[in-house]
C-alpha cells in the first residue's frame, strides 16, 4: 500500500501548479530566444554545437522534471528502477507508455543522448520545429506514407551514429489505465537494425497532463515510478508485430501491478 502524504491547502495547490505550468512554458521560450541564436556562432561546428544543445536539454528536462515540479510539490519520482542495466545498451530504442505531457521531458531527463518522435502537428510549433532542426527530434504523421519514410530514414541514421530513439508507440496519450494498441513503427526499425528495445513503463498514482478531466490540477502531490524492464531483441521466428505485441504484453503486465489500488485501475476496467 502505499503511503500517504502531507499535501497543500487545494487552493495552495493551485498557485504551486500554475507556477509549475509557467516555469514549463518559459523553458521552450528559453531554447528559443537565448539558445539558438547563439548555435549561430558554432554554425561551422556543427557536432559541436549539437553536442551543445542536447547536453543543455537534457539538464533542463532533468531540473524541470526532478527538481523544479516537485520542489513545487506537484509530484515526487518516487522511484527508478532499472535505468543503469538499461543504458549500458546504447544505441538502443526505448518505448514507453503514454498518459501524460510530462512523459517525453521526464524521459529524456533520464536516457542519454536520446533522439525522440513526435507528431508532425507539434513539429509546426516554433520550439519544436526548433527541435526537429537541431536536436534530433524527428517528426512524422503517422496518416502519410512519404512522412513515414522519411521518419525511418532519420531514425536509422540517429541510431547508426550511436544515438538512441525514445518512441511512445500508444501513438497519443491513453486516457486509461489500459494500454493502446501499439504501433509497429519502432518494432520495424529494430528488427531491421538489429537493435536492442528497452521498454519503460511510467506510473503516476494520480493522472497528471492526461486526456482526463481535472489532471492538471490534481488534488494532492503524487508520486511517480518509472521501471526500465529487462533489454529486448526481436527474435527469428518473430514478425515486427509479433515482436510488438510481446512487449505490449510485458508492460501491461507490469503497469497492472503498480495502477492496483490507484484511479488508474478502475479507469482500466471501465474501458475494458
Amino acid at each position: 500500500m502505499k503511503q500517504q502524504k502531507a499535501n497543500p491547502p487545494y487552493a495552495l495547490k493551485i498557485v504551486l501548479d500554475s507556477v509549475g505550468y509557467a516555469g514549463y512554458g518559459m523553458g521552450g521560450l528559453f531554447f528559443l530566444v537565448l539558445l539558438l541564436p547563439f548555435s549561430v556562432f558554432l554554425y561551422f561546428s556543427s557536432r559541436l554545437r549539437n553536442k551543445i544543445l542536447h547536453r543543455v536539454l537534457r539538464y533542463y528536462c532533468f531540473f524541470l522534471t526532478r527538481i523544479y515540479l516537485p520542489l513545487l510539490q506537484i509530484y515526487r519520482v518516487r522511484k527508478i528502477r532499472g535505468r543503469r542495466r538499461a543504458c549500458r545498451h546504447q544505441p538502443a530504442i526505448f518505448i514507453s507508455n503514454h498518459r501524460g505531457r510530462l512523459d517525453g521531458p521526464l524521459l529524456l531527463g533520464i536516457i542519454p543522448n536520446a533522439g525522440v518522435i513526435i507528431k508532425s502537428k507539434y513539429a509546426d510549433q516554433p520550439v519544436y520545429s526548433s527541435f526537429v532542426k537541431h536536436l534530433d527530434f524527428v517528426s512524422v504523421d503517422p496518416q502519410s506514407l512519404e512522412s513515414l519514410g522519411k521518419a525511418l530514414d532519420q531514425c536509422r541514421k540517429l541510431l547508426s551514429n550511436g544515438k538512441n530513439l525514445l518512441i511512445f508507440p500508444e501513438g497519443t496519450r491513453a486516457a486509461s489505465g489500459k494500454l493502446l494498441p501499439f504501433k509497429d513503427f519502432a518494432f520495424r526499425l529494430a528488427r531491421e537494425m538489429n537493435i536492442t528495445v528497452i521498454p519503460i513503463v511510467i506510473h503516476s498514482d494520480l493522472p497528471f497532463m492526461a486526456k482526463i478531466k481535472g489532471s492538471h490540477f490534481p488534488r494532492r502531490r503524487f508520486d511517480y515510478y518509472v521501471r526500465f524492464l529487462d533489454p529486448q531483441k526481436c527474435r527469428d521466428d518473430e514478425t515486427a508485430a509479433d515482436f510488438s505485441m510481446r512487449i505490449r504484453q510485458m508492460m501491461a503486465e507490469h503497469l497492472k501491478e503498480l495502477d492496483k489500488g490507484t484511479v488508474w485501475n478502475g479507469n482500466a476496467e471501465r474501458s475494458a
